[in-house]
């Protein structure tokens, strides 16, 4: 299945109409960060209840959950070891610039090109490495062509990266997206699964029980 069939298979398990992940590009910054973030959080409450086996028990429980601190659902996956390390790190940073945003109403005018540009040196290494999964992989100065047109000069993941944040960031949460999806898929395959093993040795062991009965002397 492609990655833009898994979306939107997505997009109706958490309950969102189709084309809603699309759609976020056409969002203020402000109202992208806080929609990805919603995103995130209700993907990772499916996530874990289908992990732990109970995806109807458990998600009332996991949704309630902050996606932050000790107990929280970022840590729970954290301590499954269920996503990669970098898609936990750019839910943790995007966790982070979320609360910044919605504790201040004066944060509506967001703007995501003046916030990366504010960040030099190592903290811009932090922010890009951990905000841009889909570009960068070791290099920030590798050259890509975007082909948005033939006199376009290629730019360096890190120019893209300071120049169109929101694309990146958009980029880089479908996919977050994608690989949460593929393990809930798996997990789910992982409880069907178990469920058709259990009724099978139910049913042979009924059937042995039946067998007992009839070879049993009577009464």
């Amino acid at each position: 299945m492609k990655l833009s069939e898994q979306l939107r298979a997505f997009e109706s398990e958490l309950g969102l109409r189709d084309g809603f992940i699309d759609a976020l590009k056409h969002e203020d910054d402000w109202s992208l960060v806080v929609k990805s973030h919603a995103l995130v959080e209700a993907a990772l409450a499916q996530l874990l209840a289908h992990q732990l086996g109970y995806p109807e028990e458990l998600l009332d429980f996991f949704s309630d959950l902050q996606v932050g601190g000790k107990a929280g659902k970022l840590a729970a996956v954290r301590s499954l070891n269920v996503l990669d390390p970098r898609t936990c790190r750019f839910i943790e940073v995007l966790t982070g610039i979320r609360n910044r945003l919605v504790h201040r109403i004066s944060n509506v005018d967001f703007n995501l090109v003046a916030y990366v540009q504010a960040f030099s040196g190592e903290r811009l290494e932090q922010e890009h490495r951990a905000l841009d999964l889909a570009f960068l992989d070791d290099d920030p100065n590798a050259l890509i062509d975007l082909g948005l047109s033939s006199e376009a000069d290629p730019i360096t993941v890190r120019q893209l990266f300071l120049s169109w944040p929101k694309g990146v960031l958009i980029a880089s949460l479908r996919m977050v997206l994608f690989e949460i999806y593929g393990k809930l898929l798996g997990a789910r395959a992982t409880i069907q699964s178990r469920t058709l093993n259990s009724a099978a040795l139910r049913e042979e062991l009924m059937k042995r029980l039946r067998e007992l009965g009839r070879g049993a002397p009577e009464g």
